[in-house]
């Protein structure tokens, strides 16, 4: 029984994404995906089946996002949509699932999407600053 409570704490440890951006954190736990506000980082659990993330509107006001570190670990990411932004870039290369990106009158320096995503279908920019170029080879089944 003592050798069981030993081991236990090594077998319940969480894993953390860093979210180092407090507007986007206080965005995630305010919509009861992150538990902690404040602390910098969301458990890796309650982010990876997130299928939809929206930002727009009055909520842009609220939450003035200007990093999306973390992104990344929101592994089954369908859909995005950011209207009314800022953000330093959006970096898509570890979202394989992402069917559609909306990104509407937002600044931005830069839209990675890295390995190809074969299910994004539709990605809409409009009224966007700062991107100048976008390379669409990793997106193979995009209609234009």
């Amino acid at each position: 029984m003592g050798v069981l409570c030993l081991l236990m704490p090594h077998l319940a440890q969480a894993q953390f994404t860093t979210i180092p951006d407090p507007q986007f954190e206080q965005f995630l736990f305010d919509q009861g995906i992150d538990l902690t506000a404040g602390d910098g980082r969301v458990l890796t659990a309650r982010i990876e089946t997130v299928t939809s993330l929206s930002l727009t509107g009055s909520n842009s006001t609220t939450y003035p996002i200007g990093n999306l570190t973390g992104l990344q670990d929101f592994r089954d990411l369908e859909t995005f949509f950011f209207q009314n932004v800022t953000i330093i870039g959006f970096d898509f290369s570890q979202n394989e699932k992402l069917q559609s990106v909306v990104i509407d009158n937002a600044t931005t320096l830069g839209v990675t999407f890295g390995t190809p995503k074969q299910d994004l279908t539709v990605l809409t920019i409009t009224n966007t600053l700062g991107a100048s170029s976008l390379n669409l080879s990793a997106l193979p089944n995009l209609t234009l």
